[in-house]
C-alpha cells in the first residue's frame, strides 16, 4: 500500500507524493550517477603520458552512434506529425507530446555533426596569419569529439529550459487572461441592495468622475427565451473600469473586435433624464380637445418609488376642456414618472378614441405645489406606451404635449416618458438566448412576471462573468422597466486596477455593505494552483536546474582535462607563444563549443514551444477563454541574455584557468 504524503509548494495546493513517484526520483539519480561514473572513469584513471602516446585516429562517431541518431531524428519528426494530426482533439496523445523534447536532442546532435564542418572551414583562413588565437581553437574544437559532445547536451539544456520558460510565461499569459474575464475587473465586491443606500447611487457619491468604480449586476431571469446571466452594468463607465474580453469573432452591428467602448455605446444610448417627483400630491392640467362616443375614459398616473413596483394613481374621469386633476402620490422619498394612463372604462369596449393636451404636472411641497420639470414642450420626450390594441400620436407642442389617441379590444392608451428605451438594446453571446420560433415574444421576466422587452443589437463571443453564456445590459434600463430586478439581482461593485487603496473603505463610509472581495491576482493564483500549472512549474525548475547541470558539466570538463591541457599550453608557450594568445585560444574554444549549444538550443525550444503549447492543457478544467500560445519574447530574450552572460562567464573562468596551470614547469611532470 502507498505511503502518502502531503508536500505545499504554493499556500492551498497539497500535492500527493507516493513510492511510485520517490521510485522513479532514484532510478533517474542512480542512472546519471551511473553514466556519471562510467564518462569519468576512464579520464581519472589513464596517466597523461599514456594519454600522450595514444591518440585515437579517427575520432569521428562511428556507425553505432549515427544509427542512434538517425533514430532520434526519426523519432522526433513521427511525434511532430502525431501532435500536428492531434490538433484541435483536447486530448493529446501522451506519445506525441514527446516530440519536442526528441526535436531538440535531433537538432543537438545534428548541429554538432554540422559544427567540424564549420570549424574546417576556418583552417585555411587562420593558417600562416596573425590569428593565432582562433588558428588554436578552431583546430581544437574540431579534434575533441568530447567538446562536441557536451555542446550536443547542453544544446538539449538549453532547448528545453526554453521550452519550459517560454511555456511558463505563455501559461502565466493565459492565466491572467481567463482570470480578466471571469472576474470582470481588477477587484469585485460582493454588496447588497437598500433602498437608502443604493449601489448605483453609493458609486457615483464616492467616484463622480467614473474613472474607477462601477456598479454592478448579475440575474438570472424568470422567463422568456434567455438561457443566459444577465450582466447588468452602469454602460457610462464599463470602459474605464471592466476588463473587457478581446474578442476573435466578428460582431453584428459592432466592430470585428469589439471594445468595451463599443459595447457601452451599442447598449447604452442616450436617453432623457427621467422625471422625478418629490412630493405627497400630484397635480396635471388636461385639457381634453375631443372624444369619442361612449363614457368617459379615467386619467391614471403610473409612478415608481425606489426599489418598488409601479403605482397606479387615479386621477378621476377625464372632462372636457381645461382641468385639473389630483391624487396622493407615495413620493415623499422620490419616485419616477413612468406613464400617463388614459384608463378605459371596465364596461366599455367600443372603439375609444379623443384628442388631449397635457398642459402640466406639478407637485405639492411644503412650500406648495411647484411645478415640475416633465418636459412636455421638448420633442422626443414623451412616446407612445399603451398595450398592442392602442395607438397614440405624442406631439411636442407650445401648449404642452398632444395626443390624439385610439384604441380597441379592451386596451388603454397611455403617454410614456423616454428614460429607457423600448425595446431594451443588449449584446449577447451565440448560446445565451434560444433564437427559434418556439421561444416566444424577446422580453425577459422577473419573478413579479413583469415582462422586459429588448432587442439584441450585437452577438460577441465573450463577455465579464458571464463568459460564452451571457448578455449584457445597461443596468438603468433593467432597473427602470423590471421592478424586482433590484431584490432578485445579485449585486456588485467594480473596481478597476487603478483605484485608490482605500476604495473598499470608501465604499463602506458611504454605507454599503461590503460582501466578499474578489480580485483578478486571487483568482490567478488559484489558476496556478491546479495540477497543469504546478506541472509547468516544475518543468521550469527542472529545466533550469539541467541547464545549470550543463554548464557544471563543462565546467567540470574542463577540470577533467585540464591537467593534460596544460602540458600543450605550456608546451605552446616554451615553444615561445604569447600568454595572451594562448589565453584567446582557450576562451575562444569555450565560446565556440558553449555558444553552439546556445544558438541549437534557443530557436530549437521556441519552435518546441510553438508546435507543443496549443496541445498541452493548461487548465483542469475547459473554458471558454481563448489562449494565446505565440512566444513570449520578453521571457525569452531574458532567459537568452542570462544564459549568454554565464557562458561567456564559464568561457573566461575556464581559459584562465587552464592558463593558470599552463606553466613551463609543468612539462618537468611529463619527463620519465
Amino acid at each position: 500500500m502507498a505511503v502518502m504524503s502531503r508536500v505545499v509548494l504554493l499556500p492551498g495546493t497539497p500535492v500527493v507524493v507516493d513510492l511510485q513517484a520517490v521510485a522513479g526520483a532514484l532510478v533517474g539519480f542512480a542512472g546519471g550517477a551511473l553514466a556519471a561514473a562510467l564518462a569519468a572513469r576512464r579520464t581519472l584513471t589513464r596517466p597523461v603520458l599514456e594519454q600522450w602516446r595514444r591518440v585515437p585516429q579517427d575520432a569521428s562517431p562511428g556507425w553505432l552512434t549515427l544509427a542512434v541518431d538517425l533514430v532520434v531524428v526519426a523519432a522526433a519528426i513521427t511525434g511532430l506529425v502525431a501532435l500536428h494530426g492531434n490538433h484541435g482533439s483536447g486530448q493529446p496523445r501522451p506519445a506525441s507530446l514527446l516530440g519536442p523534447g526528441l526535436l531538440v536532442l535531433a537538432v543537438g546532435l545534428l548541429g554538432v555533426r554540422l559544427l567540424p564542418f564549420f570549424g574546417r572551414a576556418a583552417f585555411a583562413p587562420t593558417r600562416a596569419s596573425r590569428h593565432v588565437g582562433s588558428f588554436l581553437a578552431a583546430r581544437q574544437v574540431v579534434r575533441r569529439p568530447a567538446g562536441l559532445r557536451l555542446a550536443a547536451l547542453l544544446a538539449v539544456a538549453i532547448g528545453l529550459a526554453t521550452f519550459a520558460i517560454d511555456g511558463e510565461a505563455v501559461a502565466a499569459g493565459n492565466r491572467t487572461s481567463r482570470a480578466s474575464v471571469e472576474v470582470g475587473a481588477s477587484q469585485v465586491v460582493a454588496t447588497q441592495f437598500s433602498v437608502t443606500h443604493n449601489p448605483l447611487d453609493v458609486v457615483a457619491a464616492v467616484d463622480p468622475g467614473g474613472h474607477w468604480a462601477m456598479a454592478a449586476a448579475t440575474w438570472l431571469p424568470s422567463g422568456g427565451p434567455v438561457a443566459g446571466t444577465i450582466v447588468a452594468v452602469d454602460s457610462s463607465r464599463l470602459a474605464a473600469v471592466a476588463l473587457w474580453p478581446a474578442s476573435h469573432q466578428p460582431g453584428a452591428g459592432l466592430p470585428t473586435q469589439p471594445t468595451a467602448g463599443a459595447v457601452a455605446s451599442a447598449i447604452g444610448p442616450p436617453v432623457p433624464a427621467p422625471v422625478t417627483l418629490t412630493g405627497t400630491s400630484a397635480r396635471i392640467r388636461v385639457t381634453v380637445l375631443s372624444s369619442g362616443a361612449g363614457p368617459p375614459p379615467d386619467l391614471q398616473l403610473e409612478v415608481r418609488p425606489s426599489a418598488r413596483a409601479v403605482v397606479d394613481v387615479a386621477l378621476g374621469p377625464l372632462r372636457p376642456g381645461v382641468h385639473d386633476y389630483t391624487g396622493l402620490v407615495p413620493c415623499a422619498a422620490g419616485c419616477t414618472v413612468q406613464r400617463l394612463v388614459i384608463d378605459r372604462p371596465i364596461d366599455f369596449f367600443a372603439t375609444m378614441r379623443g384628442t388631449l393636451v397635457v398642459n402640466s404636472i406639478e407637485q405639492a411641497a411644503a412650500s406648495g405645489w411647484t411645478p415640475v420639470d416633465a418636459r412636455l414642450t421638448s420633442p422626443g420626450q414623451w412616446r407612445a406606451a399603451g398595450s398592442p390594441a392602442s395607438n397614440d400620436s405624442p406631439t411636442a407642442t407650445a401648449d404642452g404635449l398632444h395626443d390624439a389617441f385610439t384604441s380597441t379590444g379592451g386596451a388603454s392608451p397611455a403617454l410614456g416618458h423616454v428614460d429607457s428605451p423600448i425595446p431594451v438594446p443588449v449584446v449577447a453571446t451565440a448560446d445565451a438566448i434560444v433564437r427559434d420560433t418556439t421561444a416566444g415574444p424577446s422580453v425577459m421576466l422577473d419573478i413579479t412576471h413583469t415582462a422586459m422587452s429588448y432587442r439584441e443589437v450585437a452577438t460577441v463571443p465573450l463577455l465579464p462573468v458571464a463568459l460564452d453564456n451571457g448578455v449584457v445590459v445597461d443596468l438603468r434600463f433593467i432597473r427602470s422597466q423590471l421592478p424586482d430586478f433590484d431584490n432578485e439581482a445579485h449585486w456588485q461593485v467594480w473596481l478597476a486596477a487603478d483605484a485608490p487603496p482605500d476604495a473598499v473603505h470608501r465604499l463602506q463610509g458611504a454605507g454599503l455593505v461590503v460582501g466578499t472581495v474578489t480580485s483578478r491576482a486571487q483568482r490567478s493564483a488559484q489558476l496556478a494552483r491546479q495540477g497543469t500549472a504546478l506541472a509547468l512549474a516544475l518543468l521550469v525548475a527542472c529545466a533550469i536546474a539541467g541547464a545549470v547541470l550543463a554548464a557544471g558539466a563543462t565546467a567540470l570538463a574542463v577540470a577533467v582535462t585540464g591537467r593534460r591541457r596544460s602540458f600543450e599550453l605550456a608546451a605552446l608557450r616554451a615553444v615561445g607563444v604569447s600568454r595572451a594568445v594562448l589565453l584567446r585560444s582557450c576562451v575562444l574554444e569555450q565560446l565556440i563549443l558553449l555558444g553552439t549549444g546556445l544558438v541549437l538550443g534557443l530557436p530549437t525550444g521556441v519552435l518546441a514551444a510553438r508546435v507543443a503549447l496549443p496541445e498541452i492543457p493548461e487548465f483542469s478544467d475547459p473554458t471558454p477563454v481563448p489562449l494565446d500560445f505565440a512566444p513570449h519574447v520578453l521571457a525569452i530574450a531574458v532567459f537568452a541574455l542570462i544564459v549568454l552572460g554565464l557562458l561567456v562567464v564559464t568561457a573566461l573562468l575556464a581559459g584562465r584557468a587552464l592558463m593558470r596551470a599552463a606553466v613551463p614547469t609543468r612539462l618537468r611532470e611529463a619527463a620519465p
